[in-house]
């Protein structure tokens, strides 16, 4: 049987994939990190690897239920995976106030409160997230339709992800 490193680095070749800790204001939560070069990939199919016994151990997920956010800078996307009952607002703002396994060089925050309150037709800036939750299968997001709509119309989050816009539920 494999295991969850491997299965992760035949799929994907993460070689620079991480796990650590994140220090929140409600003490630490296991967060797994990945940079990935700024090209389309399978995200329902990344999404999966996390439902193994290893993982889902290791995160402190149960129930096949995940919370995520992708973070897009000039020419890679940065990956967090963590628990479910970790709201994205608290682990942005972690992830802005410590330092840790991952680029310091953007203000997570400040891009995920950008982008979550977006108001219609405005232009996605060049740093953008898009925060999810994927429940075995079924993946959703706290935006709004109007900016899931913006965010897919403008970053071609259908070819970069390979998700299907008409499937994932929105916020509203």
């Amino acid at each position: 049987m494999k295991t969850f490193s491997q299965y992760l680095k035949e799929d994907f070749n993460s070689n620079g994939a991480t796990q650590f800790m994140l220090k929140m204001a409600s003490g630490e939560a296991p967060v797994f990190y990945e940079k990935l070069p700024k090209k389309p990939f399978n995200l329902a199919r990344y999404i999966r690897s996390f439902y193994s016994s290893t993982a889902m151990k290791t995160l402190l997920i149960h129930d096949k239920m995940l919370r995520g956010v992708i973070f897009c800078d000039e020419i890679d996307y940065h990956v967090f995976i963590f628990a479910p009952y970790r709201l994205h607002s608290s682990v942005c703002s972690a992830l802005s106030k410590y330092e840790g396994q991952y680029p310091k060089k953007l203000n997570y925050y400040g891009i995920y409160s950008k982008i979550y309150d977006l108001e219609d037709n405005k232009i996605i800036p060049n740093q953008w997230c898009f925060p999810f939750v994927d429940e075995d299968g079924e993946l959703r997001t706290n935006l709004l339709k109007q900016t899931f709509d913006s965010l897919c119309t403008q970053k071609k989050l259908e070819r970069e992800f390979m998700i299907d816009k008409e499937s994932v539920l929105t916020g509203d």
